[in-house]
């Protein structure tokens, strides 16, 4: 109902939603060897990051067998900041608030309700272009000297 209120009142004053996904978000995993990366940049803040990401890489592991840790929020922030981080497209999109789907977020990509495009959905992302981001804003670190890393590690490059 929350949610509802939320369109609904955008739509009120002329405004559109831009909602990024978990579908989308979750693209953005914060693995042991990036972790590992971040804490020889900075040992402190790398420290910092590592204790307060270790529930979610436990719950990642224990869940989903997921080694590393989806880090959703900071995609979402990011993409204000930076908006060629996402792309996406225009929808109608209301939210279910009863039956099976209740609660949940219902786009309709093909517009077939023909309704009004209250929505910016956003369905791409780069993870390394948002990696080198969050890397620059937390610690400071250039992208000329981070970014040949950061490529090798999400590549799956470094031994």
């Amino acid at each position: 109902d929350a949610a509802t209120l939320v369109y609904e009142t955008a739509d009120l004053y002329g405004k559109r939603i831009e909602m990024v996904g978990l579908d989308v978000t979750r693209q953005i995993v914060l693995t042991p060897d990036l972790l590992s990366y971040l804490k020889r940049l900075d040992p402190e803040m790398g420290g910092f990051v590592e204790a307060i990401t270790k529930f979610y890489f436990d719950f990642h592991w224990k869940w989903e067998h997921l080694i590393g840790c989806v880090i959703n929020d900071p995609l979402a922030v990011a993409y204000f900041i930076d908006r060629t981080l996402c792309s996406g497209m225009e929808a109608c999109t209301r939210i279910a608030t009863e039956g099976l789907c209740i609660g949940q977020s219902v786009v309709d990509r093909f517009d077939f309700w023909k309704g009004h495009k209250n929505s910016y959905i956003l369905t791409r992302t780069s993870p390394l272009s948002f990696m080198q981001m969050f890397f620059d804003r937390v610690l400071g670190v250039p992208e000329k000297t981070s970014l040949p890393m950061l490529e090798q590690i999400m590549k799956g490059d470094v031994l």
